[in-house]
């Protein structure tokens, strides 16, 4: 299990830095055959992965279609903006585990209890529950899109890796945090974009204006809402993460444009409150994944500017 979540992981992660490292967001299944079964986001919207911003009822549009098209998916609505937006997670694994995923759910959050009796087996038996998180900060973009080609990837390919993968995980997606946040900003960059891309570093779209879409509507950062829960996005978020209480959650955010993506154990100093086998974990995850970006040739940062 350890294995096969290090490996998703890796790939995963490629998939998502994809959209600032190349030109196609799924390069990493170049080769794999997909179910025609299920549509595309250009199929389904009129435009391909990463080619435009995707707004947010069209992100609601495409994650149903991918859930009515593949028996890996599953959407769930749980919870609602402060503009009524909707928050969903597509959960997506084998048939198999759907069929039994309130048993696998119920195994897992008995995992956490210290006085449950979690056999040997159960541990091995049981899949592993990874949650992705993205656009927690609504104008760092990307990160909504790459969740969408990210889905499509692992519900229409035939690869038989990716079959056996979903044996062995229930992948969680949200793929979007922060609607209000994000539709600020993708409203504002149409209203200044030109019809040809504009590389230059000084063109408008560049600078976004306060408050920008960093934040939700009462423009507070989500990002720092995760133990208060003032708002009903964090509320609503921190609930639902607790039914299934993944052993993996990554927070994927969105680096400059001049910036390599960054993952890994970080700088020091560390909080005091972080125990020692969760730096092992990161640090163990970081391994597998520089693996695979040494391999494609790709830029990272593994300890410059964060710590923790």
């Amino acid at each position: 299990m350890r294995r096969t979540a290090l490996s998703l992981f890796a790939l995963l992660a490629f998939v998502v830095s994809a959209h600032a490292q190349t030109t196609d967001p799924l390069q990493a299944f170049a080769d794999a055959e997909m179910d025609a079964r299920v549509p595309t986001l250009e199929q389904t919207l009129g435009h391909g992965f990463a080619e435009r911003f995707t707004r947010h009822d069209q992100l609601l549009d495409y994650c149903e279609a991918l859930a009515a098209s593949s028996d890996r998916v599953r959407l769930d609505e749980y919870g609602r903006t402060h503009l009524d937006r909707r928050l969903v997670t597509l959960t997506i694994t084998s048939p198999t585990n759907h069929a039994r995923l309130d048993e696998i759910l119920e195994h897992n959050r008995a995992l956490t209890d210290p006085d449950a009796d979690n056999t040997p087996n159960t541990l091995r038996s049981n899949p592993a529950v990874i949650w992705f998180s993205f656009n927690v900060h609504g104008n760092e973009a990307s990160n909504s899109e790459a969740a969408l080609a990210l889905a499509y990837a692992l519900a229409a390919s035939k690869e038989g890796a990716i079959a056996s993968w979903l044996d062995d995980v229930v992948v969680v997606i949200d793929p979007c945090l922060n609607p209000d946040g994000r539709e600020r900003y993708v409203s504002w960059f149409e209203s200044v974009m030109g019809k040809e891309v504009n590389t230059r570093q000084d063109s408008v779209e560049h600078f976004e204006p306060w408050p920008g879409g960093r934040s939700n509507h009462y423009l507070f950062d989500l990002n720092r809402d995760w133990v208060w829960g003032v708002h009903p996005e964090s509320r609503a978020r921190v609930r639902w993460y607790r039914h299934f209480m993944p052993q993996l959650h990554i927070d994927w955010h969105e680096q400059g444009y001049s910036s390599p993506t960054f993952f890994g154990e970080g700088d020091t100093p560390y909080n005091a409150n972080i125990p020692e086998e969760t730096k092992d974990w990161i640090v163990d995850y970081t391994e597998a994944v520089v693996e695979g970006y040494d391999e494609l040739g790709l830029v990272f940062a593994t300890r410059e500017r964060f710590d923790y």
